[in-house]
């Protein structure tokens, strides 16, 4: 099983300048989700995740789960520099479909996004994956719990391809359940100023082979 983690701090994309720059970079459902985030706190997470997209697709080789925060100058830096080796827009190559459950999937390696407070994030990998990060938030609904254990559930959820499409405390039965089977593989990322980061991979034993 090899998983790859992109982890990105999105202020500098609250630049106007910076944020249009990266904007001609990404693909036209990425762009066209960015557009239309009502502040620019969720356009920067929106055009972020975008970005790792693309870092994603053509740099999804090797494995490495390890913490690194990168910088949105350098990575459209990168991109562009891609770009003009290949003659042309790295936003060409991404075709994927969306689940009924939201779910985006492309041809090749697996991936999922998510974004919270001042990050966005990106796994890839050879098996089906998911990820969720939150920023800390001290208050929940008591049928939830902690931030920490709603991010863990939406990071299993995310993986499955499914929302929480039933009762809160259901999910939560399921995601024990899929803990003990052994069939899931769960990892939590330390992340700066208490952020909440966690990774579910559904474990394909022939792959693992």
């Amino acid at each position: 099983m090899k998983l790859k983690l992109y982890v990105m701090d999105i202020r500098e994309l609250e630049r106007a300048d910076l944020c249009e720059r990266a904007l001609r970079l990404l693909d036209p459902v990425r762009k066209e989700k960015a557009m239309k985030a009502g502040n620019e706190k969720d356009r920067a997470r929106s055009v972020g995740a975008g970005l790792l997209l693309l870092l994603g697709y053509v740099n999804h080789s090797g494995r490495n789960e390890d913490l690194q925060i990168l910088s949105p100058t350098r990575i459209i830096q990168t991109i562009e520099d891609e770009e003009k080796k290949r003659g042309r827009p790295l936003a060409e190559g991404i075709c994927y479909e969306i689940s009924d459950a939201g779910k985006p999937a492309w041809k090749g390696p697996h991936f999922n996004l998510s974004h919270s407070g001042n990050y966005a994030v990106l796994v890839t990998g050879d098996v089906l994956v998911g990820i969720d990060v939150q920023e800390p938030r001290r208050v929940l609904h008591k049928s939830i719990g902690s931030y920490h254990s709603f991010c863990k559930l939406e990071s299993y959820l995310k993986c499955t391809g499914r929302g929480i499409g039933k009762r809160i405390d259901a999910c939560y039965a399921e995601l024990k359940e899929a803990e003990e089977s052994g069939e899931y593989y769960f990892r939590n990322i330390p992340m700066p100023d208490e952020y909440d980061l966690w990774i579910c991979a559904r474990i394909d034993k022939e792959v693992a082979k």
